[in-house]
């Protein structure tokens, strides 16, 4: 009777200390069916200082419109890109022919129709199309995740659970319930938390649409934790204990022979 005893000890302790809940992994938990979700507005992302824009401007002539694009870089690899706008301190971007443009707080649909009523207006090109695409916009993922690292922002409008895809998804031991945002705001760095298990914490959150430069940090939860000290004292591991206590247990059968 004791050495069962010892058994269900042993696989009770094991089971309580190595194992994840799914109510510790899964997300948008308790969703409501009776009311819709309240959401935050869709917002694309709009250009700031030291934004990096590719534009590109075509038309019926093209030698007409050659003018005012930018010229071609070779690389390393023997490819060629268009050279970039940068926006300045003062948001505004030099443009070819047209000097100084303002386009801090603008999108990239908004820039590209003020060109092109720039150049219709200027009666010098009558159907032109204006690209306007990011040409190096990004965020950050660290800790906990598949992939992390510094990702690229490919769209006008991306969420936290887009970046989240994007790098891989947090691994098992990532904590769901507390996942940190740092963003930049007039100057000042402010800290955001999501508990991504609690979908009105996710939806609702002033982060839910990402921004350039955004930072996610995904941090080690209690198991990660756990494992981590265990590395450096095998005696506080569950394994540990299971092993002792089933030695134990034989030991003590055997004697009774």
């Amino acid at each position: 009777m004791f050495c069962f005893n010892l058994w269900i000890v042993a696989a009770f302790t094991l089971a309580i200390t190595s194992c994840n809940t799914i109510k510790d992994i899964a997300y948008l938990q308790e969703i409501p069916t009776d009311r819709p979700i309240t959401l935050q507005v869709p917002q694309d992302i709009r250009l700031e200082p030291g934004d990096q824009l590719s534009i590109s401007i075509h038309g019926r002539d093209p030698k007409v419109v050659e003018i005012y694009n930018m010229p071609n870089i070779s690389n390393a690899t023997g490819g060629s890109t268009k050279a970039s706008y940068t926006v300045n301190a003062n948001g505004q971007i030099d443009m070819l022919q047209f000097g100084l443009i303002h386009v801090a707080g603008m999108t990239r649909a908004e820039l590209a129709n003020q060109i092109k009523y720039r150049l219709v207006s200027s009666g010098v090109v009558r159907d032109p199309v204006v690209v306007v695409d990011f040409a190096t916009m990004t965020y950050s993922v660290l800790g906990e995740v598949t992939s992390p690292g510094r990702k690229a922002i490919d769209r006008d409008h991306m969420t936290i659970l887009d970046a989240l895809a994007q790098a891989g998804d947090l691994t098992i031991y990532g904590q769901r319930k507390n996942v940190l945002v740092m963003r930049n705001e007039e100057g000042k760095q402010t800290a955001y938390r999501i508990d991504l298990t609690n979908t009105e914490s996710v939806y609702s959150s002033p982060v839910f649409n990402l921004k350039q430069n955004d930072i996610i940090y995904v941090e080690p939860n209690t198991k990660k934790a756990n494992e981590s000290v265990n590395n450096a004292n095998t005696l506080r591991t569950p394994t540990f204990w299971f092993s002792a206590i089933t030695f134990a247990t034989t030991l003590l059968l055997y004697l009774k022979k």
